[in-house]
């Protein structure tokens, strides 16, 4: 089903929540609606998990402090490898300035649209056009990614804990988008209800957990090691001599260049991973290396499918 088909079920399930304020400002109803639809549409099985989903999203699960993280989760072991404290307070340094992306109050749902303006539903694609809010945040990830010196799951991570509390979930100008609808003026949500934590409540909060951070936390321990590496060898300092002779060899050496440096697709996270029931398997009529199955991953009708096993 589309979007524009469910979503009367799902204004359904958010008033049983109490999530929507009574007498709201009908346009505003609709787009928070709109949003909330789009944004659980391809990981949601009924339509009371958009509403359950938009609920976890206006929510900010980060702990008061460092030590209140569970041992040995993956957010703990995360902020040890020591790129979090920075990534995080790059962030609140940029939004206390001005110059963090956040979504323009004027087009609050460009994140959930495409060009033609219909749903995206997929949360690997951007919405929005070449000067839209999903475009200035990929920039600013970029030019963050290059002052700190990390990429991959190393940005990533960090800064989806940072701006939402949660190590994985959707598209994370997505989710910001939904948390501005559900915080501009005269909103139609009802924060109580949906226990809304605005993006400033967030940086207050994220700057005291960084603050509780202990200090063997707030580097990086892979740019700590390369330093190190970089600094000694055989446990001494190199001479003058060995340090030029190895600057030469270096300015020598072809740069190989690291495919993953200009990666720009999607996150592990954006994946829709299932598990299906295989019902039937058969010999291909015509390859000898295939077999068919047919497989039940809980739609409406088994899907076929050619698998190389044979």
């Amino acid at each position: 089903m589309e979007v524009e088909e469910i979503l009367d079920l799902v204004e359904e399930q958010l008033g049983f929540m109490g999530m929507i304020k009574e007498g709201a400002d009908e346009a505003k109803k609709s787009d928070f609606i709109f949003a909330t639809t789009a944004l659980a549409k391809q990981m949601m099985e009924t339509t009371q998990d958009a509403a359950t989903n938009a609920k976890t999203v206006l929510g900010y699960s980060l702990p008061a402090a460092f030590a209140d993280l569970e041992d040995g989760s993956e957010a703990k072991e995360m902020v040890k490898q020591g790129n979090f404290y920075g990534i995080a307070m790059k962030i609140i340094e940029m939004y206390e300035s001005g110059s963090f992306p956040t979504p323009n109050s004027s087009n609050l749902l460009a994140a959930f649209m495409d060009g033609s303006n219909k749903a995206i539903v997929e949360d690997n694609q951007v919405g929005g056009d070449e000067t839209s809010y999903p475009q200035a945040y990929k920039a600013t990830m970029k030019s963050v990614a290059k002052e700190m010196k990390v990429k991959g799951k190393n940005l990533f991570h960090p800064v989806r804990l940072a701006l939402t509390g949660e190590m994985s979930g959707q598209d994370v100008t997505k989710q910001m988008s939904l948390l501005a609808l559900a915080s501009e003026d005269d909103t139609a949500v009802n924060a109580e209800a949906a226990d809304v934590v605005t993006i400033e409540a967030r940086m207050e909060k994220l700057k005291d957990f960084c603050d509780s951070i202990p200090e063997e936390f707030r580097a990086s321990k892979q740019a700590a090691s390369d330093d190190a590496a970089n600094k000694s060898k055989d446990g001494k300092k190199q001479s003058k001599a060995e340090e030029e002779a190895a600057a030469a060899a270096a300015a020598a050496a072809p740069a190989v260049a690291d495919p993953l440096d200009g990666y720009e697709g999607p996150p592990i996270t954006a994946l829709d991973i299932r598990v299906g029931r295989i019902n039937k398997v058969w010999v291909h009529e015509e390859a000898d290396k295939l077999f068919c199955e047919e497989i039940d991953v809980g739609e409406d009708e088994p899907r076929q499918i050619a698998s190389g096993l044979r």
